[in-house]
């Protein structure tokens, strides 16, 4: 009798602990078989944006039993490959993908991620009309960039700037490098920056002495000029070798001869502090 409670005991022992395991089921055979729950963690994307005709991968992190796993996207291809998938669409625009899982008792989980696909954003250059300004002058900045959507956002560490869209316009007070920024965003949210320096230098700047024309038949005028950034309180002292005509004053004047000959036409640009700065051109005259 005592060994029959003992081995009834022991049975209601195994029952209760069985009991425990909610997660056991039969199957075919006839042994118990413990069961995993279907447990759906993420569903991401390694990028979550792309270009047009690039390829997105999608990857789903689940664990279970025997599981199968079913991709769809609202537009676009998609490869599945079991727990990832290859995205791709030639059209831009926010893409939902959408995962969902099946375990060997067909238990079902759902996830959607978005995509982003953009239209390749290219910022070609940033380029400035004077490099080298002296204080107080206003140089322009200009940005080029294709894309859907551009904004542009200009910065300066220090100086004034002054923007416009894909231009921008930039001065300093002092002496010093200058190093312009330039983001470039499109309606997607891809940004690119780019960067500048300007030289700002407390000095005019003589940047050339120019002819037009640089030939001419005798008796005719060629229009030259001093190129000089920051010269309204300069003098100009133009010469010529040989000897020829100027006529006018200034960072503009005129020449012309009655014979012909190859000449030189210098220009002496001085500021109020008495720097200096000389350069010429040759005219010929037929």
């Amino acid at each position: 009798m005592q060994k029959l409670s003992t081995i009834t005991l022991l049975l209601l022992l195994i029952i209760i602990s069985q009991s425990c395991y909610k997660e056991e089921v039969y199957e075919d055979n006839p042994f118990l078989i413990k069961k995993r729950v279907l447990v759906f963690d993420t569903l991401k994307p390694l990028n979550p944006s792309i270009f047009i005709g690039d390829t997105a991968t999608i990857e789903a992190s689940a664990s279970g039993d025997s599981l199968k796993f079913e991709w769809t996207a609202e537009e676009g291809e998609i490869l599945p490959n079991g727990n990832t998938a290859k995205f791709t669409s030639s059209n831009p625009g926010n893409y939902s993908i959408s995962c969902r899982i099946i375990d060997n008792y067909g238990n079902v989980e759902s996830k959607q991620v978005s995509l982003l696909v953009a239209t390749e954003m290219i910022f070609s250059e940033i380029n400035i009309s004077e490099p080298l300004i002296p204080i107080n002058f206003t140089a322009k900045i200009a940005a080029k960039a294709s894309g859907e959507g551009i904004e542009y956002a200009w910065g300066s560490p220090s100086g004034q700037i002054i923007s416009v869209n894909d231009s921008a316009f930039f001065t300093a007070t002092e002496a010093g490098t200058y190093s312009i920024s330039c983001t470039a965003t499109d309606k997607y949210g891809v940004s690119i920056e780019k960067l500048i320096d300007v030289e700002v230098t407390d000095a005019f700047v003589y940047k050339a002495l120019i002819a037009s024309p640089e030939e001419i038949k005798a008796g005719d005028y060629s229009e030259v000029t001093a190129n000089v950034l920051g010269g309204e309180d300069c003098t100009y002292a133009w010469k010529t070798f040989p000897p020829a005509n100027i006529v006018g004053s200034g960072p503009k004047v005129l020449f012309t001869i009655c014979h012909a000959d190859v000449f030189q036409v210098s220009c002496m640009v001085t500021d109020r502090d008495g720097n200096s700065m000389t350069q010429s051109v040759s005219i010929k005259v037929n």
